[in-house]
């Protein structure tokens, strides 16, 4: 049964889209499942042996035509062509090749000499632009002009070292930003404390650039990789003895800087590395977000983001585990009962955080105490629109029933009775989780304690995050931290002030005076294209994805 837990730990997500096997996912959880009259069934020998016929005749049905792949590799050797063929194709393909480096050539010599006169016109513009505001043009400045102008009825070959030498434009530079960013100054940053508001946003900026560097990578893969270095890196100081910076900037005095750290932990938790580096050794990192978050009384972005990483970090036992000691159970369900004042995300993650955190004894144990408000809360949570919400009230009920109370509480006000009706208006996924709720509400075993039934390395099977590019797009609206003239951001802001290889002034004087350049239409194009595959991509709604979450007893719930 252990090997059958740790397959729906690990790979359950991949069949779990059909319903026929939804209830197997609550049979490792069954104290005794020979005797249980759902399961018994399956381990009779009659019913291996109905699996056994019922798998022949579908493989009758399918039938046993091998692959085709087969029958060509078995095929027999057909005749060999004619080797004066082959030979005579061999010499077209080497005149084909030779005639297509022969017009690379001649392409790459084009585009030399293109870009030599359109540097030239740049010059003389530049040149006549002075002339007119009065400024003296030196002999020497133009003679050089005429001598390069000179050269452009040589061979474009002879000149092709020339333009190489002469480039005004720099070369744009595709190494990975992170990994060549001083870690130190950033830090150093983050810590202050500053009093100027200018001062402020400018930290409010660096958050949200570090957090961009996530959000627009090209892949999955280089997004991993960039938070792998930024871990490295420990950005947020997490590792040290001293005060952390996400707990130093969740309690800072800017409104700004704190949605933006919030912003930050919720992206960084989204991954699995991420959850692992913002709980690392025991950090007290939970403990400093849920006193940020009950500190705000309203649903504002910083609270629905701190909510959001919250229920990714609630995937971790021992994240679980700090929660219910803060007692996040009585706080959800305070929320959580006036529906018209929150958003669709914070509905949703608060439901699936509930759960998570109802799925243990002591979360269990702290909802219990007052069955009627946990009950009323969801009531209200199970006639909500959204199929996932439906889903995690379905697993926090399946939970709480274990409890003698909460199932008479649950008669007494006629639970049953609603999820009937409820049944009624639900697809067949929910209906299914319903009739398994609605049995344990009408059984009378003994209570379960979860947290023993739950293994003691559970957070070690959180290494499995759905390679989804809208999973890094929560909470992408940042419309009072826009680029300015007076604040930079983004990828511009750490190149330029938290960089290792800040651009020499020399060389910035070169580049200022290359944006002033017309660019000739092929180049232009290039920029724009690595414009769009290496930098800011379309932003998509920041409402979490609605996943599929099958089975109503699983140790966690990730509604990424």
């Amino acid at each position: 049964m252990a090997f059958f837990k740790q397959f729906l730990e690990i790979r359950g997500k991949e069949i779990a889209s059909h319903p026929q096997l939804m209830q197997y996912y609550a049979l490792p959880y069954i104290p005794d499942p020979k005797q249980h009259p759902s399961f018994s069934e399956l381990f009779t020998d009659e019913w291996h042996i109905q699996i056994r016929e019922t798998l022949d005749r579908v493989l009758d049905r399918i039938g046993t035509k091998k692959p085709e792949l087969f029958e060509i590799l078995t095929r027999p050797t057909e005749p060999l062509v004619d080797l004066t063929q082959v030979h005579q194709l061999q010499r077209q393909l080497q005149d084909l090749t030779l005639l297509q480096q022969q017009t690379q050539t001649k392409l790459k010599n084009c585009q030399a000499g293109y870009h030599q006169v359109i540097t030239v016109a740049a010059e003389l513009v530049q040149t006549l632009a002075s002339s007119v505001s009065g400024q003296k043009i030196s002999p020497t400045y133009l003679a050089d002009i005429v001598k390069r102008l000179s050269q452009l009825r040589k061979n474009p070959a002879e000149i092709k070292t020339e333009i190489t030498k002469q480039a005004v434009i720099p070369p744009v530079d595709v190494k990975p930003l992170v990994g060549r960013l001083d870690y130190e100054k950033i830090k150093m940053d983050l810590r202050q404390s500053p009093l100027e508001s200018s001062l402020v946003k400018k930290q409010a900026y660096l958050i949200q650039s570090l957090r961009q560097l996530l959000m627009k990578a090209p892949s999955g893969q280089d997004r991993r990789k960039e938070l792998q270095v930024l871990i490295e890196r420990d950005v947020l100081d997490l590792r040290t003895n001293k005060k952390s910076i996400s707990a130093h900037l969740l309690s800072s005095q800017s409104e700004i800087v704190r949605e933006q750290m919030a912003r930050l932990l919720n992206v960084m938790a989204t991954d699995c590395i991420g959850r692992e580096y913002l709980l690392y050794n025991s950090s007290h990192l939970v403990g400093d977000m849920v006193h940020a978050l009950k500190l705000d009384k309203t649903d504002t972005p910083f609270r629905q983001n701190i909510l959001g990483a919250l229920q990714k970090l609630s995937l971790r036992r021992n994240a679980q585990s700090a929660m219910n000691d803060l007692q996040m159970v009585s706080y959800l369900v305070d929320i959580l009962q006036d529906l018209e004042d929150l958003s669709e995300y914070s509905i949703e993650y608060g439901a699936a955080l509930l759960m998570n955190l109802c799925l243990r004894s002591k979360g269990k144990q702290e909802a219990c105490q007052n069955p009627p408000k946990i009950l009323k809360t969801l009531n209200q949570l199970i006639e909500h629109d959204n199929s996932q919400v439906k889903t995690y009230v379905n697993g926090c009920l399946y939970s709480l029933f274990s409890d003698e109370y909460i199932r008479e509480e649950g008669k007494k006000i006629g639970m049953e009775e609603q999820l009937m009706y409820m049944k009624q208006f639900s697809d067949e996924q929910l209906s299914k989780q319903i009739d398994f709720v609605i049995e344990k509400l009408n059984s009378e075993e003994p209570d379960e304690d979860l947290e023993d039934n739950l293994s003691e390395d559970g957070e070690e099977a959180d290494t499995h995050d759905e390679d989804d590019e809208q999973e890094f797009m929560t909470m992408e609206d940042d419309s009072d931290l826009r680029p300015t003239s007076q604040y930079k951001s983004g990828e511009q802001l750490l190149r330029e002030e938290y960089s290792w290889m800040r651009t020499p002034p020399s060389e910035k004087k070169i580049a200022l005076a290359a944006e002033t350049q017309v660019l000739p239409a092929i180049q232009k194009k290039k920029v724009e294209e690595f414009e769009i595959g290496f930098s800011s991509r379309p932003k998509v709604a920041r409402t979490p994805l609605s996943g599929s979450i099958e089975h109503l007893d699983q140790q966690t719930v990730n509604v990424q």
